[in-house]
């Protein structure tokens, strides 16, 4: 009797439990999850990166150098705030758990990203080479402690011609009909045809070489330095090293001027070795395609012979760079703002003088023009008188675009 009891209980159980089942809905039945103890059960929020912050934010540094790169992650409650590390131009600088060390000249980025993907951080990055040194000779910018090829401050270095990125290892006197003829003909044809005045990176030597600030100096720059012979915080220093008398002669190892700037001490050394020492500038010759600014010196030991005139650029000559930003120009004035000509009395042109601020701007060039070229026309700052009548005559700058303007008039003349 008590087993019939027990059967009968036990089937009445299993009956209520799947009356329950079906009350609850076939949700959970099909879901496949168990809720022990009406517990929530609630996944983990993901927060992802948002922002990375790299420092420093940009480098500079020398072959061979390192910098070490330190990265804060936005938020600092991020769920994964790893990150990978990656250069773009490993010929330039390599990098390892955000440890950078440079291995040429030239320039690349660094970037750091965030493992989730959320954050990227970039960093410019500049290799400059360790084979020169720059001078602060209190100058608008820092001038090289040697020329470009020389092992010393008293050595030579490289002859280049202009525009060239490699040295010339040709005839230095070679003036034959064939080599010049081709010269002309390609310094004539190339963009450098007076409209565009300056050298670009890819044709300056000392930027393909050095990397960085470094280049040519313009004829501005140029010009400063050779004012510091007039000035009295420089000292203008001529010295000449030779081997000893051997056989009734002697070897010239090294001559030149030692510009030393009293106000710090520091110096620099311009060798004339050779018989006329060329210094090329990056300024191009804006009246004769073929020619670019150079400084140079006529006798090697008198500082007043030193010069910048145009030269050739097939010309091979010495590069001295520059370490800087160009100095940009910040206006430009003219000397005459009212100028009355007569029709066909004295000279049939006549210059107008203008200036740019500072004085040792990088670039010099000015574009002329004239509001009515059938009265007077221009050329390079020169006014023509055409007709009787009156023109305005602008004057505006490569640079930044100012302007400055001249009221020409040309007055008939009855004879």
């Amino acid at each position: 009797m008590k087993r019939i009891l027990s059967a009968i209980f036990t089937l009445s159980f299993l009956f209520a439990s799947c009356n329950s089942l079906e009350e609850a809905g076939d949700d959970t039945a099909l879901s496949g999850e168990t809720n022990y103890g009406n517990e929530d059960v609630q996944a983990e929020e993901v927060v992802p990166v948002t922002n990375i912050i790299i420092n420093p934010s940009e480098a500079t540094l020398m072959i061979g150098a390192k910098v070490q790169f330190n990265i804060s992650v936005e938020p600092d409650n991020a769920t994964d705030m790893s990150v990978t590390w990656t250069i773009g131009d490993e010929t330039i600088a390599t990098i390892e758990d955000g440890l950078l060390t440079a291995v040429g000249v030239g320039e690349t980025e660094v970037a750091v990203t965030s493992n989730d993907g959320g954050a990227t951080s970039i960093c410019a990055v500049t290799v400059i080479s360790d084979k020169i040194n720059a001078v602060d000779m209190g100058l608008s910018v820092l001038w090289a402690d040697r020329n470009v090829g020389a092992d010393s401050p008293e050595a030579t270095g490289e002859h280049y011609m202009w525009g060239e990125i490699e040295p010339y290892n040709g005839d230095p006197w070679d003036l034959s009909d064939s080599f010049m003829d081709y010269y002309k003909k390609k310094y004539e044809r190339d963009k450098y045809n007076g409209t565009n005045l300056y050298l670009d990176k890819e044709d300056d030597v000392a930027y393909i070489k050095y990397g960085g600030k470094w280049r040519l100096p313009s004829k501005s720059e140029m010009d400063e330095l050779l004012a510091t012979r007039d000035n009295p915080d420089y000292q203008w220093s001529f010295v000449e090293e030779s081997s000893a008398y051997f056989a009734g002669s002697r070897k010239i190892l090294y001559r030149g001027w030692w510009i030393n700037y009293l106000k710090n001490g520091n110096r620099i050394f311009l060798p004339t070795t050779e018989s006329f020492p060329n210094y090329w500038t990056a300024t191009c010759y804006a009246y004769f395609t073929g020619k670019a600014y150079s400084m140079f010196c006529f006798f090697t030991d008198c500082p007043s012979m030193w010069g910048i005139g145009s030269t050739y650029r097939y010309a091979e000559s010495s590069i001295r760079p520059v370490y800087g930003d160009p100095i940009r120009v910040e206006g430009i004035s003219m000397e005459e703002t009212k100028v009355t000509m007569k029709m066909y009395v004295g000279d049939e042109s006549v210059p107008l003088n203008v200036s740019l601020s500072p004085k040792n701007a990088f670039e010099q060039g000015i574009i002329w023009s004239s509001s009515n070229p059938t009265v007077v026309s221009v050329h390079n700052g020169y006014v023509r008188r055409e007709s009787p009548g009156t023109a305005i005559i602008t004057a505006t700058s490569a640079d930044g675009g100012f302007t400055a303007t001249c009221e020409v008039t040309v007055e008939d003349t009855i004879f």
